[in-house]
């Protein structure tokens, strides 16, 4: 199906489900498909570039845990490590316990585990992502095609690649070479800026606050004649500060009903009821168990309630059809990440379930993040991995 153009809803709300917090509900075809919950009272660091303190190098893993604020330790893989900024003194590249460096929170600790940094530091424009202390040179999105552009677009951004890397992402075709290399130009000298502020700056200190969790959700797949609703005009101000620079055509809407809020109006509360939820039911009558365990999490499919057809292998397969456009859905809309086994109804036919594969793999490409559908096992389980970046939603009361 075709997607129309984007609703983004967002508002300042107490639920049933949750504690006083911002919520944002993006929907497509009039059916939300992501969410972003922020809690008033907690903070995002996700994003944010300190100068951390080395607190320990463990040469058996090729790494090193760093400490990004006061009693926040962050894990820096030093294969990935390899021009890092230091801000004290130093004869060296290699990373010591002791030394202060420049670095960048890329996930958020989970649980037990750390956060993870980077040295590598990243900003992500409208047309190009910037990073800094690789070599990578010019890259472009894969959606690119067209050689000719490729080849000229690479030629013009080379002269910028010292001692950093770019990749000219899918937008960038629609618009002039220009354009492109304005952006490409104007994200180096945000990095030099903020790597001259870090010199003077101590250990724990933090150097650039990234946008929120909310905002960076927006950025991330926007696109012109989406719009913006919100029912509070600070953050119908924000969401403008933060998509303006990009110059995309977005409309914005403040909404006003004393007797039917916003947050009803779009179902808030039955969208995190849904995200709450162990089971979710499908049209046909089957339904989904969602299972989360430390190490993945596992999805599996049930006939439930669907008789028509039953024992058919055409209808198997269109109950694990459905079953797998809901479970990519569920997993852009819970944030679900890491290793997924989803256990199918067996189907006997093994090109149907190569034709179920082929088909989840299609649907994976509208995912903001990495996607892999990897393939099934002896078992008929379906393995799929989707990048990590953010704890899954979780639902605080």
């Amino acid at each position: 199906m075709k997607i129309l153009h984007k609703k983004f809803v967002i508002s300042k709300v107490t639920t049933e489900y949750t504690k006083p917090a911002d919520i944002l509900m993006v929907y497509e075809n009039d059916r939300a498909v992501e969410a972003s919950v922020l809690y008033e009272d907690e903070d995002c660091d996700i994003n944010n570039i300190y100068v951390a303190h080395v607190n320990d190098v463990v040469k058996n893993i090729d790494g090193a845990f760093l400490e990004y604020e006061k009693g926040k330790v962050g894990y820096l893989s030093l294969r990935e490590c390899k021009k890092p900024v230091f801000t004290n003194r130093k004869n060296t590249d290699k990373v010591c316990e002791g030394d202060s460096m420049l670095v960048q929170l890329i996930k958020e600790p989970v649980k037990t585990k750390n956060g993870v940094l980077t040295a590598n530091i990243q900003f992500t424009g409208k047309y190009v992502i910037f990073e800094a202390g690789t070599n990578n040179g010019v890259r472009v999105s894969k959606k690119i095609s067209d050689n000719e552009y490729i080849e000229k677009i690479v030629a013009d951004m080379t002269p910028l690649c010292d001692n950093c890397s770019f990749i000219v992402r899918t937008e960038a075709y629609k618009v002039s070479n220009d354009i492109v290399f304005s952006e490409a130009l104007a994200l180096k000298n945000k990095y030099l800026d903020i790597e001259a502020k870090a010199l003077c700056r101590p250990a724990y200190s933090l150097v650039h606050k990234a946008i929120n969790s909310n905002y960076s959700l927006i950025l991330d797949i926007i696109e012109n004649g989406d719009e913006i609703i919100s029912d509070s005009k600070e953050l119908l101000e924000e969401c403008k500060d933060a998509v303006d620079k990009y110059n995309y055509e977005v409309n914005y809407r403040y909404y006003e009903d004393s007797l039917l809020p916003l947050y009803k109006l779009y179902n808030f509360e039955g969208v995190l009821k849904e995200i709450a939820s162990k089971n979710i039911w499908l049209k046909s009558g089957a339904y989904l168990v969602i299972e989360y365990t430390e190490a993945m999490t596992v999805i599996d499919v049930n006939t439930g309630k669907c008789i028509k057809g039953k024992g058919s292998s055409n209808t198997f397969y269109n109950i694990n059809l459905e079953a797998g456009k809901e479970i990519l859905r569920q997993l852009r809309l819970r944030n679900i990440s890491g290793i997924i086994m989803c256990d199918f109804i067996n189907m006997e036919d093994n090109s149907q379930n190569d034709e179920l594969v082929k088909s989840l793999k299609e649907m994976a490409k509208t995912d903001r993040l990495k996607v892999n559908i990897v393939d099934m096992t002896k078992l008929k389980i379906l393995e799929i991995t989707r990048k990590k970046v953010r704890e899954r939603i979780i639902l605080k009361k």
